[in-house]
């Protein structure tokens, strides 16, 4: 991915970020209506827990990748998988080349995920990529 993100693609990503945040509110009205106000909270407190580790990552990444972390944690939801990202060092980034690669083992890590989390650690030697079944180097 290069430092330009097109209009169309920033829209797209803008699109599947706003479906999913609906998606989470209507969770929410769902457990409500039920007369599960307890489900409610603890749907709500996961989900802000999980969108502030979201910002907090996103904040230290340069933009190319920060955007790529953002898509990548749109389809880990889509596919019921939680995504979590840990960056050492201030302002991280990846060359093109590195971000296609941890593109292929996140999704990778994805497909052999039958549920839980993917974790990434980034740092300025690279990234590894982690599942409860194994590990991937990048």
């Amino acid at each position: 991915m290069s430092d330009e993100i097109s209009v169309t693609q920033a829209l797209n990503l803008l699109r599947r970020q706003r479906h999913s945040f609906l998606n989470h509110l209507q969770v929410i009205y769902g457990w409500l209506q039920l007369d599960r106000p307890e489900r409610a909270r603890a749907y709500l407190d996961a989900v802000a827990s999980g969108m502030a580790a979201e910002s907090d990552a996103l904040r230290q990444a340069a933009a190319p990748l920060g955007l790529l972390m953002l898509e990548l944690g749109l389809e880990a939801e889509t596919h019921g998988l939680r995504l979590e990202w840990r960056l050492s060092g201030a302002n991280a980034a990846l060359p093109d080349a590195q971000q296609a690669e941890l593109r292929r083992q996140v999704q990778a890590a994805m497909a052999q995920a039958a549920a839980g989390a993917v974790v990434v650690d980034l740092s300025a030697d690279g990234f590894s990529v982690h599942t409860p079944s194994g590990k991937g180097e990048g």
